[in-house]
């Protein structure tokens, strides 16, 4: 299985501004085609992003998701 070009990672920011190592993120976010523009709304708990992954409706799709 190829490797994709393009991941997700998180970091968070540290009070003096400095960010913490970034950590790529899980599958169902990462897969193993490219995704990429994660959106979040921390107000609404949803967002967004964008992935080649297989099955999608066209070349790249944007994919919905919410947090619990």
């Amino acid at each position: 299985m190829a490797t994709a070009d393009l991941t997700i990672y998180k970091s968070k920011i540290k009070a003096d501004g400095a960010f913490l190592k970034a950590e790529k993120m899980p599958i169902p976010i990462n897969s193993p085609k490219d995704d990429f523009s994660f959106i979040i709304d921390l107000q609404s708990k949803t967002g967004y992003f964008s992935s080649k992954r297989d099955k999608g409706k066209g070349d790249d799709d944007m994919y919905y998701f919410s947090v619990n």
